[in-house]
This record gives C-alpha cells, structure tokens and sequence, in this order.
C-alpha cells in the first residue's frame, strides 16, 4: 500500500526548477499537483505550507548566459520570472517561491556545508572521471549509451576531468539509508520506486562530490571555508527545502516533521540518496515522506521534444480552454507508478467529454431550467421521496469519501469517483424527465423537489473538486448562491441541504463553453 504519512501540519514542496529553458508541461503537473494536496488539506483542516522555485546557480546556466550575451544574474532573474508567471497562471495557491540566488537561500547553503565541514564529513581529493555538462555530474561508463553518451544529453561530449573537490562519503551511510528506506514502507512511495531504490543501494555508494572549482564554475555559492570553490549546484539546490522554511531557525521546527517532496522519477536518485544522507551527516531529521510519479509523454509514447514537435505548451493550453482544462487533464491522467499520455487533441477530447458534455451540461440544463420555470430562483422542496433521498444521501457519501481518499497516488481514482456521481446526476435528470413533468401543474411541487435535489448534489459535487478545478468550482457555487471555498484551517464539512429555497439563481452558468480544437484558434458560441 501506499499510503499517505499524516500529520496536522503539512508542508509540501515541488523540486526547484532549472532555468536555463522555458517551463513546460512537466513544471506545470508537479505544481499543480501539489496545489491540488494543498487545497485538499486545508478543506480537511490541516495547516498547510508549500513551495516551489527556481534552481538558478551551476555551469548550464553560466553558459547559457554568455550564449545569450547578458550577465548571468540577470540572465536568471529573467528566466525565473517565466516560471513564476507561468504558476501563477495556472493557478497555483504556493506560499513561497524560493530562488536558489536569494541573499537568505545562500546564508543557508554556507551555514550547511560548514556543518558538515566542522564535524569532518568532507573529504578533498582528486577525481578523474567522465562528465557531463548538460546533467552536471560526472558518469560512470554503465551510464552512457552504446555511443559513449549521456542518455538525457545525447547531443553534448562527455568530457573527461581530472579535478581536486571536496567529497562527501555515501558509503558509510548506506545500511542506515536502507532501514530508512524500508522504515516505514511508505518512506518512498509508490513502491515500484521504493525497490528501485533498494536495488541501487545493493551496491557500494561513490563519494558524492559537493563542490565545483570556481575556475571552471564561477556562478555558485562560494564555500566559506575554501574561496576557491562554489558548492556543487545539486547540493545548493537540495537546500531551499529546509532554507524555504528557515533552517535551522524556529519556523523549520514548525514545518519539517510535516514534510513531504513530490518530485519525477528523474530526480529520485539525488532526493532519495544524496538528501537524506546530506541531512543525516549535518544531524538534521530527513524528510517525512518523498512522493514519485511519472512523466506526460506523447500519445505515441514518445518523449516530447520541440524537435519532433509533440510538445504540449500549459500556458496556450489554459489561454484556448481555460486553467482548470489543463488542471482537470494533469489530475485525471497522472500516475505515480507510469508515464500518462498527453498531446492537444486527447486534452480537447477531455474537456469536451467530461468538462463539457458531463459536468458544464448537467450545470447547465438544470440551472436554466430552474431559473425558467421558478423566476431565476431555487425552488423550494417538499418531502423527499424514497428515491430522492436514497440518490442524495448516496452522492453525500461518495463524494465526501472520495474527498477523504484523495492523495498524491489517488488524485486520478478520487477524480474518477466524483464523476461518476456526475453520471448518475446525468441519469437520473434523464430518467425523471422534469421537462416532461412540469406539463402537469399536479406535478409541479414534485418537479421543484427533483431540480433542488439535483442543484443540492451539483453543489456537493463542486465542493468536492474544488481542489482540483478552484476557479470553476467556485464559479459554479457563486451561480448556485453559495459562498467560495477558500484557504482556510477551518474543516470543510460535506453536508445535504445547503441551498436555500428562493435564493437567487446566477446567470454564469456555462463553465466550459464549446471551444474548437487548439489548432483552429476558433471559439464556437
């Protein structure tokens, strides 16, 4: 099983990005799946605290800005701001955005490395190995392709570097690292990655080298007890997790206990190696919890690439269907145990089907319905009937579970379920038929039942995918007369009843209006 470590505060992290690109599809599912948990356990109650950011020292970023003919730290300001931009239009409620350049991040980074200088943690030596500049590591030759090449930089040289650096021993943490791995199971989950893990610790551990030479690498945070060398920027980044909360200052103790990392399987190794041991070495608890998923490939499986040109852009995405298209497609489709396809038309496919036709359609009808035949208000309900009791009590229950449920390896199942409520909302409309039974004015009272009942569920149903689609949850809620759900440490409680009879009817409500494939650029009224 895997499942989630809970505490009363919760502090969530996505990894910090590079910024020698432009965000992609990628940044934009880990962020907002953590703006997802966020939201979700604030309804529960529980505090909350997250960050995101930008990784912004290392040689990648050194040379893209003499590439680009600007200075550096200007050169990453620029290239940072497009991420934050980027979150910010997706929605996506962080509480800090952490720079690696910030003068508070570096204090961090340098307070660290000497703690681990002070006890005797650091060795120098000289290395003689092969690098390489895209990933910043250097590689063993079971590494590289049958070309001699970085898998993940196929396009750049290996290098070959003789090179004198300050190391930390992995070696000597290695038994530890696995009864923490093992204890408890869900340490690292899903478990897939947990035995991945296992198997690359049944292997001796290298030395992991924790600085660079400023000769070769000038932009870093300079060591402060060797002037000649900036921290390796793996290192300096794997910091802002406990320096985003002020390490080692009261506001860590506040957060850390409560930690959990979502990050791709990309990066396990340096989070789930590296990290823990780097903390174990300065005596500093490990984090609570590490959450792994998969990547968005393309439909024919392939990785997106700009070359082949199956990259998929989230911010033309949100600007042709909306934020809470792309947020619904990311939760509906990711996986922690799998890679999840993605490209333009399976996401329009999505939005029609399950925005549009499903949810958008029954909000619709039921709401022009009502405002038609009650003056644009509520009616006003009499006793439910046996089947409208039973339909009501039975969407109370399978949204609020699937509300509880909802967790990083079951955003998609918990999604799933609150649409099938959907479904049988869609059903049963058809079944009664209330524009067949408003013919009968003996039917009437009955009719202003069925459309309360059905109003009351869509209201349920939209307080519980308010942390997956917030904009239009709430714009559905506002139609229905009903207060916003919003962040807050007060417990969301799931409740039948709510709507008041007569209260005034919205006229917003379309939420996901008929809209065009993205290639087509034409919105169809």
């Amino acid at each position: 099983m895997c499942q989630p470590i809970i505490l009363k505060n919760s502090y969530i992290t996505t990894p910090i990005y590079y910024v020698n690109g432009r965000p992609h599809l990628g940044h934009a599912c880990t962020t907002i799946v953590a703006d997802i948990l966020k939201r979700h356990r604030q309804m529960q109650g529980r505090e909350v605290f997250m960050t995101t950011g930008t990784d912004e020292h290392g040689q990648k970023n050194q040379i893209s800005a003499e590439a680009a003919g600007i200075n550096v730290k200007n050169f990453v300001t620029d290239q940072s701001q497009h991420f934050k931009t980027l979150f910010d239009a997706i929605n996506v409620d962080y509480d800090f955005f952490v720079r690696t350049s910030f003068p508070e991040h570096v204090a961090g980074v340098q307070a660290f490395i000497q703690k681990l200088y002070d006890a005797d943690a650091l060795v120098k030596k000289t290395y003689f190995g092969l690098y390489c500049v895209g990933c910043e590591q250097f590689k063993k030759e079971d590494d590289l392709n049958d070309d001699g090449q970085c898998p993940d930089h196929p396009t750049l040289e290996i290098e070959q570097m003789e090179e004198e650096n300050y190391f930390l021993p992995l070696e000597p943490y290695r038994q530890w690292l696995i009864d923490r791995i093992n204890n408890p199971s869900t340490w690292v989950r899903p478990e897939r990655y947990r035995n991945e893990l296992l198997n690359m610790l049944s292997e001796p551990l290298e030395d992991f080298c924790v600085s660079r030479p400023k000769a070769r690498v000038s932009w870093g945070v300079e060591l402060p007890f060797d002037s000649d060398y900036v921290c390796y920027v793996w290192f300096d980044a794997l910091l802002n997790y406990i320096t985003s909360i002020d390490w080692p200052n009261a506001k860590f103790d506040q957060w850390w206990p409560a930690s959990e990392h979502l990050i791709g399987k990309d990066i396990m190794k340096t989070h789930c190696i590296y990290w823990p041991i780097m903390l174990q070495a300065a005596g500093v608890e490990t984090v609570n919890q590490v959450s792994v998923h998969g990547f968005f490939v393309s439909a024919d499986g392939m990785k997106m690439s700009k070359t082949l040109g199956n990259v998929v852009d989230p911010v033309e995405i949100s600007e042709h269907y909306g934020v809470d298209a792309l947020r619904y497609y990311l939760a509906k489709n990711i996986r922690a145990e799998s890679d999840s396809q993605v490209s333009k038309q399976l996401i329009h496919d999505t939005y029609q089907s399950d925005l549009g036709n499903k949810l958008g359609n029954l909000i619709s009808r039921v709401v022009k319905f009502a405002a038609k035949q009650w003056d644009g208000k509520i009616p006003t309900p009499q006793s439910l009937t046996e089947r409208e009791q039973t339909l009501s009590n039975k969407v109370l229950v399978d949204v609020r579970t699937a509300h509880e449920n909802l967790d990083f390896v079951s955003i998609a199942k918990s999604l799933g379920q609150i649409m099938q409520v959907v479904e049988r909302l869609n059903d049963y409309m058809s079944e009664v038929a209330p524009w067949q039974l408003i013919k009968d004015n003996s039917q009437r009272e009955f009719t202003g039942t069925v459309i309360y009942t059905l109003l009351d569920c869509i209201r349920l149903v939209l307080e519980g995918l308010y942390p997956i689609i917030p904009e239009s949850a709430n714009r559905g809620l506002a139609v229905l007369d009903q207060p916003a759900v919003t962040s807050t440490t007060k417990k969301h409680e799931f409740a039948l009843g709510r709507l008041l009879a007569d209260a005034p009817l919205g006229d917003d409500a379309i939420l996901f209006p008929r809209v065009d494939p993205i290639d087509t650029q034409t919105k169809v009224a």
